[in-house]
């Protein structure tokens, strides 16, 4: 009886203390980089500007192949895909250099 006691208060503690973490959501950016720093990048969508942390696991890609983060620079037309709870808290898991967008008249 104290053994199924046991196990039922871990299991209700654990549900507790899961319903408790923070849950990450995925987010992508598409826009213009404005402001590169070597830990944020800014861009700058239709809407808004968006700040974006970056860290030693960000990727960096161009044309589907790696490159060096130095490969960054303000200007340029990036797709970031990362994670956070909002706009204003999100960490870069991936940060696509692709060509500019051409608006159509």
């Amino acid at each position: 009886m104290r053994r199924r006691t046991w196990s039922y208060w871990m299991v209700a503690m654990f549900l507790v203390t899961a319903a408790q973490l923070p849950a990450h959501e995925n987010f992508r950016i598409i826009g213009t980089a404005t402001k590169v720093q070597a830990t944020q990048v800014d861009v700058k969508t239709k809407d808004r500007s968006v700040a974006v942390r970056m860290d030693k696991q960000t990727k960096f890609l161009r044309d589907g192949k790696k490159v060096a983060a130095g490969e960054l620079k303000a200007g340029q037309s990036v797709v970031v895909e990362a994670y956070g709870d909002s706009f204003e808290d999100l960490l870069a898991i991936e940060v696509r250099i692709v060509p500019p967008i051409r608006q159509s008249k």
